[in-house]
């Protein structure tokens, strides 16, 4: 079903992978089919303190979430799948299967972007599973928007992650990263959180 994974770079440091062209054109036009059904809201930031609140300073972009349910059962089949053959040959976290996913749009008339930040919550260890791998599905073509590059810094080195439609890009969710403002067009993408037990 997939091909083999690649790291973006052969840096000993880097720690993201990609499957690119891990979804076919027609199953991404299938998942954006879920907007019809699906109503979005702002993306909101995390305050640390269990509490959550628009911040345009931080983040501006639309979002919906949706979960495993027999309407998208084959993707979060796919997504899984996929993820644990990327974790167990990269990674090699204890993580669980993903069952939730979050829709992201970003809008240039809008200016939308999200300054750098992390995955994991700023929380108590032990109050919830942590998060330990983020994963993006490009869900629009690279020329149909301007700007829009999800960014990585890893160790004070930035990378531009793949923007071929249907790719997806592991890495673990303490990387820090960044989605620069669009400038021109429309970027839509889903995010998975894959989480598991406490880091020991």
């Amino acid at each position: 079903m997939f091909g083999r994974a690649n790291l973006l770079d052969n840096n000993y440091l880097s720690s993201r992978a990609t499957w690119k062209n891990a979804f076919t054109l027609e199953e991404v036009n299938k998942i954006k089919e879920l907007k019809t059904s699906n109503k979005f809201t702002r993306g909101v930031v995390d305050l640390g303190d269990s509490s959550f609140e628009e911040k345009d300073s931080v983040r501006k972009s639309s979002i919906f979430f949706f979960e495993k349910s027999d309407e998208t059962f084959w993707m979060f089949d796919k997504i899984n799948k996929c993820c644990d053959r990327t974790n167990k040959e990269f990674f090699g976290f204890d993580i669980y299967e993903s069952y939730k996913a979050q829709y992201t749009s970003y809008d240039h008339s809008t200016s939308d972007f999200y300054r750098y930040h992390w995955d994991i919550f700023a929380t108590k260890t032990g109050e919830h599973p942590q998060r330990k791998l983020s994963v993006v599905l490009q869900l629009s073509e690279p020329e149909s928007y301007e700007g829009g590059s999800l960014m990585l810094n890893e160790g004070g080195v930035v990378y531009g992650s793949e923007k071929t439609i249907g790719s997806l890009i592991f890495f673990p969710s303490w990387v820090v990263h960044a989605v620069e403002p669009v400038t021109k067009g429309i970027r839509e993408s889903l995010v998975f959180w894959f989480e598991g037990p406490n880091w020991r």
